[in-house]
Protein backbone atom coordinates (compact mmCIF):
# COMPACT_ATOMS: atom_id res chain seq x y z
CA UNK A 1 0.00 0.00 0.00
CA UNK A 2 1.28 3.36 -1.11
CA UNK A 3 1.05 6.59 0.80
CA UNK A 4 -2.35 8.18 0.82
CA UNK A 5 -2.55 11.46 -0.07
CA UNK A 6 -2.83 14.42 2.01
CA UNK A 7 -6.54 15.23 1.69
CA UNK A 8 -7.62 11.95 2.48
CA UNK A 9 -5.56 12.00 5.89
CA UNK A 10 -6.88 15.47 6.61
CA UNK A 11 -10.80 13.32 6.42
CA UNK A 12 -9.69 11.25 8.59
CA UNK A 13 -8.26 13.34 11.19
CA UNK A 14 -11.42 15.18 11.25
CA UNK A 15 -13.27 11.70 12.40
CA UNK A 16 -10.84 11.07 14.62
CA UNK A 17 -12.56 11.90 18.64
CA UNK A 18 -8.94 11.12 20.06
CA UNK A 19 -10.27 10.48 24.02
CA UNK A 20 -12.66 7.61 22.93
CA UNK A 21 -10.81 6.35 20.17
CA UNK A 22 -7.69 5.39 22.38
CA UNK A 23 -9.99 4.03 25.33
CA UNK A 24 -12.21 2.02 22.99
CA UNK A 25 -9.19 0.21 21.63
CA UNK A 26 -7.99 -0.55 24.86
CA UNK A 27 -11.09 -1.95 26.35
CA UNK A 28 -12.06 -3.96 22.77
CA UNK A 29 -8.41 -5.46 22.74
CA UNK A 30 -8.31 -6.52 26.69
CA UNK A 31 -12.09 -8.11 25.97
CA UNK A 32 -11.17 -10.00 23.36
CA UNK A 33 -7.91 -11.37 25.09
CA UNK A 34 -10.12 -12.69 28.61
CA UNK A 35 -12.70 -14.26 26.00
CA UNK A 36 -9.74 -15.86 24.48
CA UNK A 37 -8.66 -17.51 27.43
CA UNK A 38 -12.23 -17.84 28.48
CA UNK A 39 -12.55 -20.30 25.56
CA UNK A 40 -9.15 -21.98 26.41
CA UNK A 41 -9.99 -22.21 29.65
CA UNK A 42 -14.11 -24.09 28.82
CA UNK A 43 -12.35 -26.49 25.84
CA UNK A 44 -10.02 -28.17 28.54
CA UNK A 45 -13.37 -29.67 29.88
CA UNK A 46 -15.10 -30.42 26.92
CA UNK A 47 -13.81 -33.79 24.47
CA UNK A 48 -14.43 -33.69 21.20
CA UNK A 49 -15.31 -29.82 21.13
CA UNK A 50 -12.86 -27.60 19.19
CA UNK A 51 -12.53 -23.88 18.76
CA UNK A 52 -14.78 -22.24 16.05
CA UNK A 53 -13.88 -19.36 14.55
CA UNK A 54 -15.39 -16.07 16.08
CA UNK A 55 -18.70 -13.82 15.90
CA UNK A 56 -19.16 -10.00 15.57
CA UNK A 57 -21.03 -8.04 18.81
CA UNK A 58 -20.93 -4.56 19.55
CA UNK A 59 -21.51 -3.90 23.04
CA UNK A 60 -22.86 -0.02 23.98
CA UNK A 61 -20.11 1.20 26.68
CA UNK A 62 -19.04 4.90 28.04
CA UNK A 63 -17.08 4.84 25.43
CA UNK A 64 -19.10 4.67 23.03
CA UNK A 65 -19.61 1.14 20.81
CA UNK A 66 -17.83 -1.53 21.25
CA UNK A 67 -16.72 -3.56 18.21
CA UNK A 68 -15.58 -6.89 19.94
CA UNK A 69 -14.59 -10.25 18.21
CA UNK A 70 -16.57 -13.29 20.15
CA UNK A 71 -15.07 -16.74 20.59
CA UNK A 72 -17.16 -19.39 19.11
CA UNK A 73 -16.89 -23.51 19.81
CA UNK A 74 -17.77 -26.52 17.53
CA UNK A 75 -20.90 -26.88 19.78
CA UNK A 76 -22.26 -23.78 19.97
CA UNK A 77 -22.29 -24.05 24.13
CA UNK A 78 -19.54 -21.67 25.04
CA UNK A 79 -20.66 -17.45 26.22
CA UNK A 80 -17.89 -15.91 27.36
CA UNK A 81 -18.51 -14.93 31.41
CA UNK A 82 -16.97 -11.64 31.32
CA UNK A 83 -20.03 -10.18 29.05
CA UNK A 84 -23.28 -8.76 30.49
CA UNK A 85 -26.43 -11.12 28.80
CA UNK A 86 -26.96 -11.01 25.42
CA UNK A 87 -29.46 -8.51 25.06
CA UNK A 88 -28.41 -6.57 28.46
CA UNK A 89 -26.82 -2.72 27.76
CA UNK A 90 -24.56 -2.15 29.44
CA UNK A 91 -24.99 -0.60 33.37
CA UNK A 92 -23.00 1.46 36.19
CA UNK A 93 -21.50 -2.20 37.03
CA UNK A 94 -20.01 -2.78 34.03
CA UNK A 95 -19.00 0.72 33.45
CA UNK A 96 -16.88 0.68 36.51
CA UNK A 97 -15.32 -2.64 35.35
CA UNK A 98 -14.57 -1.22 32.21
CA UNK A 99 -12.97 1.77 34.18
CA UNK A 100 -11.21 -0.82 36.76
CA UNK A 101 -9.99 -2.83 33.67
CA UNK A 102 -7.97 -0.27 32.19
CA UNK A 103 -6.97 1.53 35.85
CA UNK A 104 -5.64 -1.40 37.34
CA UNK A 105 -3.94 -2.75 34.40
CA UNK A 106 -0.71 -1.54 35.82
CA UNK A 107 -0.55 -3.83 38.94
CA UNK A 108 -1.17 -7.54 38.73
CA UNK A 109 -2.28 -7.45 42.34
CA UNK A 110 -5.02 -4.79 41.49
CA UNK A 111 -5.98 -7.52 38.28
CA UNK A 112 -6.37 -10.03 40.35
CA UNK A 113 -8.82 -8.90 42.98
CA UNK A 114 -10.59 -7.09 39.93
CA UNK A 115 -11.10 -10.45 38.52
CA UNK A 116 -11.76 -12.44 41.81
CA UNK A 117 -14.58 -9.88 42.61
CA UNK A 118 -16.25 -10.83 39.47
CA UNK A 119 -16.84 -14.51 40.32
CA UNK A 120 -15.41 -16.05 36.74
CA UNK A 121 -16.11 -19.81 36.62
CA UNK A 122 -12.68 -20.82 37.03
CA UNK A 123 -10.18 -22.34 39.31
CA UNK A 124 -7.47 -20.58 41.63
CA UNK A 125 -4.72 -21.59 39.23
CA UNK A 126 -6.48 -20.22 36.02
CA UNK A 127 -7.31 -16.86 37.90
CA UNK A 128 -3.28 -16.40 38.84
CA UNK A 129 -2.26 -17.72 34.75
CA UNK A 130 -4.96 -14.56 33.94
CA UNK A 131 -3.88 -12.44 35.91
CA UNK A 132 -0.24 -12.61 34.53
CA UNK A 133 -0.74 -13.17 31.14
CA UNK A 134 -3.60 -10.37 31.21
CA UNK A 135 -0.82 -7.95 33.20
CA UNK A 136 1.52 -8.70 30.27
CA UNK A 137 -0.98 -7.79 27.53
CA UNK A 138 -1.89 -4.60 28.73
CA UNK A 139 1.76 -3.92 28.95
CA UNK A 140 2.71 -4.56 26.19
CA UNK A 141 -0.85 -2.22 24.14
CA UNK A 142 1.28 0.90 27.15
CA UNK A 143 4.63 0.28 25.62
CA UNK A 144 3.89 -0.47 21.89
CA UNK A 145 6.81 1.24 19.30
CA UNK A 146 6.42 4.62 17.69
CA UNK A 147 6.53 3.96 14.34
CA UNK A 148 9.67 5.85 12.02
CA UNK A 149 7.27 8.36 10.32
CA UNK A 150 3.78 8.99 11.27
CA UNK A 151 1.86 11.59 9.65
CA UNK A 152 -0.39 12.75 13.05
CA UNK A 153 -0.21 12.17 16.87
CA UNK A 154 -2.57 12.78 19.15
CA UNK A 155 -2.68 12.66 23.26
CA UNK A 156 -5.81 12.95 25.10
CA UNK A 157 -6.78 12.95 28.55
CA UNK A 158 -9.86 11.23 30.05
CA UNK A 159 -10.70 11.84 33.63
CA UNK A 160 -12.53 10.37 36.18
CA UNK A 161 -13.12 8.69 39.17
CA UNK A 162 -13.49 5.27 40.03
CA UNK A 163 -13.95 3.36 43.50
CA UNK A 164 -11.06 1.10 44.77
CA UNK A 165 -13.04 -2.33 45.38
CA UNK A 166 -10.06 -3.59 47.53
CA UNK A 167 -9.85 -0.09 49.37
CA UNK A 168 -13.21 0.46 49.48
CA UNK A 169 -12.10 4.66 48.73
CA UNK A 170 -13.15 6.56 45.51
CA UNK A 171 -10.37 7.51 43.69
CA UNK A 172 -9.30 10.19 41.07
CA UNK A 173 -7.33 9.25 38.31
CA UNK A 174 -6.62 10.60 34.56
CA UNK A 175 -5.99 7.91 31.35
CA UNK A 176 -3.71 9.36 28.69
CA UNK A 177 -3.96 8.06 25.65
CA UNK A 178 -1.86 8.12 22.47
CA UNK A 179 -3.19 6.91 19.18
CA UNK A 180 -1.38 8.00 16.02
CA UNK A 181 -1.86 7.85 11.86
CA UNK A 182 1.22 6.96 9.91
CA UNK A 183 1.50 7.79 6.26
CA UNK A 184 -0.29 4.87 4.70
CA UNK A 185 -3.42 6.35 6.54
CA UNK A 186 -3.59 3.56 9.40
CA UNK A 187 -4.78 4.57 12.36
CA UNK A 188 -3.74 3.31 15.71
CA UNK A 189 -3.09 3.14 19.47
CA UNK A 190 0.55 4.03 20.20
CA UNK A 191 0.02 3.49 24.17
CA UNK A 192 -1.83 4.78 27.25
CA UNK A 193 -0.28 6.04 30.49
CA UNK A 194 -2.53 6.32 34.03
CA UNK A 195 -1.76 8.81 37.19
CA UNK A 196 -3.91 9.69 40.11
CA UNK A 197 -5.24 12.06 42.16
CA UNK A 198 -2.70 15.01 41.28
CA UNK A 199 0.06 13.62 39.26
CA UNK A 200 0.75 14.63 36.11
CA UNK A 201 2.72 14.21 32.96
CA UNK A 202 6.63 15.16 33.63
CA UNK A 203 8.37 17.22 31.20
CA UNK A 204 11.89 16.42 30.44
CA UNK A 205 14.61 19.09 29.86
Amino acid sequence: MGKIDIESLLELLNEIDVKKEGLKEITEALLNWIMEKEREYFLQKQEGNKANGYYKRGLSSLFGNLELNVPRDRKGSFRPSILPDQWKRYDANFQDFILNLILQSYSPAKIKFLLNSLNLPYSPQQIEELKEELYLKAKELRSRELPDEAFALFIDAYHCQIKDEETKRVRKAVIYSCIGIDMEGRKSLFGYYIFYGTERIKRSG
